[in-house]
């Protein structure tokens, strides 16, 4: 027998993150880490799970559409106050996607179907349950 949930999906990813890297690697990494140190526990204190973390986005599951949205709503308030320091092309913005309701249908340990709309997106995720989001998303 499957277990279903209803869930949010969140997406957040760096505007920019590839020219800013390119014009300066270390710093742009070195920012983006700390960003995340103040980001990641307004992502859980919502009750999120950050499922998969890729270089310079955020696959985030949160169980409440709700809570998805307050969440997104203080991460860009944080993001606010931090880039007040940084010139204008050194600042992160995060662009943040709200995706669909999603039912896994099952958990296996490395792998979850997300269900949106009763379809099933593009292909399973291969889920790396390691918080840290130093590892690269993987597709099947």
């Amino acid at each position: 027998m499957s277990v279903r949930r209803l869930a949010a999906i969140v997406v957040f990813d760096v505007v920019g993150y590839s020219r800013m890297m390119a014009e300066d690697e270390d710093g742009t990494h070195s920012a983006l880490k700390a960003h995340r140190t103040e980001l990641d526990p307004i992502l859980l204190n919502h009750g999120g799970r950050i499922v998969k973390g890729t270089g310079d986005g955020l696959l985030v599951e949160v169980p409440s559409a709700v809570e998805a949205v307050k969440a997104s709503i203080e991460a860009q308030r944080l993001m606010t106050e931090r880039n007040a320091v940084f010139p204008e092309g050194r600042r992160m913005q995060f662009r943040i996607e709200h995706l669909c309701t999603a039912v896994p249908e099952h958990h296996e340990p490395q792998i979850m179907p997300v269900m949106c709309g009763g379809l099933a997106m593009a292909s399973l995720l291969s889920v790396d349950l390691d918080l840290t989001g130093r590892d690269a998303p993987t597709c099947r």
